[in-house]
């Protein structure tokens, strides 16, 4: 799979989209896809990411990330990033074959109707996330659309440390905000 996604990147014309789930990310693969992504930005492809909140907490992470806001890419991060994605020029997706657990390979979709549907996901997520440079820091002042995360994720049935799991924040966190909304209640 990553040698595949060295493949797009380096035959991008036009824009790659991803999401990044969990707070950090492998840094060999970081160290990879910077030299692919700066080759793609200089060839004038667009590069918009979704990171997942928590990833503002990791170093390495965030100084990726950082970086490739400083390159010409656009980074945002969202309370939750459900699975890991990289879309190709609108043309061609990659998502795990098994979700949460990308070493196991992935499923390259060439399929127009269910890329654009993937692409509308990936819009809906970009709609509500917040840009890298917004001093906001969820995790630290856990409201809004974390708030409304975990509510969600509770009536799913999940527990509070399956809800922090998901989330990658703590379950004290989650039992706190719990505690919050049913004292609004």
């Amino acid at each position: 799979a990553r040698d595949r996604l060295a493949e797009l990147a380096q035959s991008a014309t036009r824009e790659a989209l991803s999401l990044n789930p969990g707070r950090s990310h492998d840094p060999a693969a970081m160290a990879a896809s910077k030299p692919l992504n700066e080759q793609a930005l200089a060839r004038g492809v667009a590069i918009r990411a979704i990171y997942q909140d928590s990833s503002r907490t990791d170093p390495p992470t965030l100084d990726y990330a950082r970086w490739l806001t400083e390159a010409g890419g656009e980074v945002r991060t969202s309370p939750s990033v459900p699975l890991l994605m990289v879309v190709v020029d609108r043309e061609i997706a990659l998502i795990p074959w098994q979700v949460g657990d990308p070493d196991q390979g992935a499923i390259e979709i060439r399929v127009p109707a269910l890329v654009a549907v993937l692409i509308d996901y990936f819009e809906v997520l970009w709609r509500g996330a917040d840009p890298l440079g917004t001093a906001r820091h969820r995790d630290v002042d856990v409201q809004g659309s974390v708030a409304q995360e975990i509510v969600r994720l509770a009536a799913t049935g999940l527990t509070d440390d399956a809800v922090a799991r998901r989330l990658d924040i703590s379950s004290r966190t989650v039992r706190r905000v719990m505690s919050e909304v049913m004292e609004e209640v």
